[in-house]
């Protein structure tokens, strides 16, 4: 009978204790993040990130991070939107799109997105030759509208938004290769193409590799105050960005160009505590980061940052609130709405 009774009692105490154990065990979740192609600084840089999180908050709170390639900006507020990724990254231009329901997103605004991190600003980098640049301003592209000019292939994000920042100065090329974004270079070493465009942080290793092999063959088309006046009348995420003289090798001036905001948005069905512990671990493991890769420097910590095209995630403004980060309205707002 005793021996009955204690295999009971024993009985009892390992369901219990069980099912503490699974009450109590940290239930393992997988978030997606979207990148961009194979290769891109995008998933290179977040596919390191997605890494570095998973193995720092997979121990205490059961979240892993995973990355998976993209078309870009527009691929990725779709999977966003649709709740296929949890994060993605994308332009300023077109989240701002996105979350207003216009320009390629007319009445079909994405409700589900919302703000996380600046991730860094990419610089247009308008190459043509050398012999092309009369003025070395972007209208002299209005002077060769027949020669093939690389935009990138139809669909990707940043052909997009060159068609329409083009548009918005009264450029339409006729001629656009489908060049893609890694092939820019040789195209243009091999003489195929008259230029491109890339948008990248600066330096590029892409640009570079023409500024090395031929100096006197290349020139950088550059923007006036007033064309990104005119160019943030209807998108106001631009902003002058100057690339310093030395910058790419055998370059003697500075150049003029403009950038847009890199942004991580987030789903908003993303617990709070999610993204407060996403940017919390990022911001405090800055130092890690940068010396894992490279282009990982470009993610900074800023005490004063912009109000992004869309709102911030709940437990963005969480943290950024906790870290004393004042958010101020862009300056293309402020001229927008005050003049």
């Amino acid at each position: 009978m005793l021996k009955k009774v204690t295999y009971i009692l024993i009985c009892i105490l390992t369901f219990q204790s069980y099912i503490f154990c699974e009450e109590n065990k940290k239930i393992p979740q997988e978030f997606i993040i979207a990148t961009g192609a194979k290769g891109s600084p995008w998933h290179v840089v977040l596919d390191s990130v997605a890494k570095f999180l998973t193995q720092k908050l997979e121990p205490k709170y059961g979240y892993r991070f995973k990355t998976i390639t993209s078309l870009g900006s527009f691929d990725n507020i779709e999977l966003v939107q649709s709740g296929k990724a949890h994060f993605g990254t994308a332009t300023g231009i077109y989240v701002m799109m996105a979350g207003e329901g216009r320009g390629f997103y007319k009445g079909n605004k994405k409700s589900n997105i919302r703000s996380s991190m600046y991730i860094w600003r990419d610089a247009l980098h308008y190459m043509i030759r050398k012999d092309l640049a009369k003025t070395s301003n972007i209208m002299d592209l209005k002077l060769h509208t027949n020669k093939a000019y690389s935009l990138g292939p139809k669909g990707v994000d940043y052909r997009m938004t060159g068609e329409i920042l083009l548009s918005s100065l009264g450029i339409k090329l006729n001629n656009i290769a489908e060049v893609l974004y890694h092939e820019n270079t040789n195209s243009f070493l091999k003489k195929n193409i008259s230029g491109f465009n890339i948008p990248s942080f600066s330096p590029s290793g892409f640009i570079k590799q023409l500024w090395v092999e031929q100096p006197n063959e290349v020139a950088q088309l550059q923007f006036s105050e007033k064309q990104l006046s005119i160019i943030n009348q209807k998108y106001p995420v631009w902003s002058h960005h100057i690339i310093k003289q030395g910058t790419y090798p055998n370059q003697t001036k500075d150049i003029y160009s403009i950038s847009q905001p890199t942004m991580l948005i987030t789903s908003k069905k993303v617990p709070k505590e999610v993204v407060y512990i996403f940017l919390k671990t990022i911001y405090d493991n800055l130092e890690t980061l940068h010396e894992m890769h490279p282009e990982l420097k470009k993610i900074i910590f800023k005490n004063i940052i912009q109000e992004p095209p869309v709102n911030f995630h709940k437990g963005a403004r969480k943290y950024y609130k906790e870290n004393k980060v004042k958010i101020r309205m862009p300056d293309a707002y402020l001229h927008k709405m005050f003049g």
